[in-house]
C-alpha cells in the first residue's frame, strides 16, 4: 500500500501543469497567489490518511520524513568527492558529510549546510541529494552539519553545534580542502533559523536561508491561514517547538532570532513559499535585516509551500533552487571581504 501511494503521489507531482489545472475543481488561492494545482492535487489524495509527525513520535517521525523527502525528490548523481568526517567539538564528534566538487585535489570555497525538520527530525540524509545539487552549481565545497537533535539534546545544543563548526572548519581548512576565507551558510527552515541565529559577526560572504522559523513566538497571518493542509501544520509547528526548547525561553534570541541584533549578518537571500506559515516571519526578517543596514534579496515562491526544496519532481522547483545556488555561488567567487571581521 505504501509503495502504491508513493507512486500515486510521484505522478500527481509529474502532472504536465495544464492537465493539473483542468483536474482542480476549486483552485486555492492567497490573494494574486494560487496554490501549484499538482501540490493541491497531492495534499487532496492524502486526505487524512497521513499521520502527523507529533502522533508518530520523534523516532517515527524520522523514519517518515525520510519516505517523504524519497517520494518528492529526484535524486542527484554523486560529486566527484564525497567523504564522511566529522568536527572535534567540546562534547564529541559531531558527524559532517562533504561533498568536494575537486575531489579534495584543490581549496575551495565552502557552504556549510543546517538541514530543516523542526530541530528534530532530519539528517545527513534527507538532505543529501539537495546538499549535492548545491555542489553541483556553485562549484563550492558543501559540508552538511549533523547537529544534535531534540528532544534527545534540546536547545542550545543545536545552536552551540553549528556555532562551533564554522570555528572548526576554519581551523582545519587544509584538511576538508576548503578556503577558510570564502565560507557561507545556506539551511531550510529550522536549519534557516539557526543559519540566522550564528551568522552575525563573522565574516562569513553569504547566507541563502529557505523559508527560515525566525520568531516562535509570532502569531502571524501565514500561520493562521496555512496552519492546516498545507504540508507544515501549526500543531507540528508547536510541536517541534516544545520538543526543541525544553522549557527555556521562547524570546531568547538564540531561539528566535529576529528578537536579536541582526546588524552584523551577512549579506542574505532569503526565500520563503507563498503558501507557507513561515512566510510572513520571513517577511519580518527580511525586513529586520534591511532596517539594519544589512543587503538583502527576498525571493517569495508564490505557488510553493514549505518544504519545496525537496519538491524536484514538480517542475519549477530545480529551476528556482539552481537560480539560488548561481547566486550563493556568485556570492563565494567574489573578491569582496566581508565587512564584519571575524569574532574571537
Amino acid at each position: 500500500m505504501r509503495a502504491l501511494e508513493s507512486a500515486i503521489g510521484r505522478t500527481l507531482l509529474s502532472l504536465p501543469l495544464g492537465l493539473a489545472e483542468r483536474l482542480v475543481r476549486r483552485p486555492i488561492t492567497d490573494g494574486e497567489r494560487t496554490l501549484d494545482p499538482r501540490l493541491q492535487l497531492l495534499f487532496a489524495a492524502q486526505g487524512g490518511r497521513v499521520r502527523p509527525f507529533e502522533e508518530l513520535g520523534h523516532v517515527g517521525s524520522r523514519s517518515a520524513y525520510q519516505s517523504i523527502v524519497e517520494l518528492l525528490e529526484i535524486p542527484q548523481p554523486p560529486v566527484a568527492g564525497t567523504r564522511d568526517d566529522h568536527l572535534d567539538l567540546p562534547h564529541g564528534a559531531l558527524r559532517v558529510r562533504v561533498h568536494h566538487p575537486a575531489a579534495f585535489d584543490c581549496r575551495l570555497p565552502a557552504v556549510l549546510y543546517f538541514h530543516g525538520g523542526g530541530f528534530v527530525i532530519g539528517d545527513l540524509v534527507t538532505h543529501d541529494h539537495l546538499c549535492r545539487r548545491i555542489a553541483r552549481v556553485t562549484g563550492a565545497a558543501v559540508v552538511a552539519v549533523d547537529y544534535r537533535l531534540a528532544p534527545e539534546h534540546p536547545f542550545p545544543a543545536a545552536v552551540d553545534d553549528c556555532r562551533a563548526a564554522i570555528d572548526v572548519l576554519r581551523e582545519d581548512a587544509e584538511r576538508f580542502a576548503i578556503d577558510p576565507e570564502r565560507i557561507a551558510l545556506a539551511g531550510d527552515s529550522a536549519g534557516g533559523n539557526l543559519a540566522a541565529v550564528v551568522s552575525p559577526g563573522l565574516g562569513l560572504r553569504f547566507q541563502l536561508l529557505y523559508y527560515p522559523a525566525t520568531d516562535v513566538t509570532c502569531r502571524t497571518e501565514s500561520k493562521r491561514l496555512f496552519g492546516r493542509g498545507f504540508g507544515l501544520d501549526g500543531a507540528t509547528m508547536d510541536w517541534f517547538v516544545a520538543a526543541y526548547s525544553g522549557g527555556q525561553s521562547l524570546d531568547d534570541p538564540r531561539m528566535s532570532p529576529l528578537r536579536g541584533d541582526l546588524a552584523r549578518s551577512p549579506a542574505t537571500r532569503a526565500v520563503l513559499a507563498g503558501f507557507d506559515v513561515l512566510r510572513d516571519e520571513g517577511r519580518l526578517y527580511a525586513d529586520a535585516l534591511r532596517a539594519a543596514g544589512v543587503d538583502v534579496e527576498l525571493v517569495e515562491r508564490a505557488s510553493f509551500t514549505h518544504g519545496f526544496v525537496h519538491m524536484t519532481r514538480l517542475s519549477g522547483v530545480a529551476d528556482a533552487l539552481d537560480e539560488d545556488f548561481r547566486r550563493l555561488g556568485s556570492a563565494l567567487a567574489s573578491s569582496a571581504v566581508p565587512s564584519s571581521a571575524h569574532s574571537e
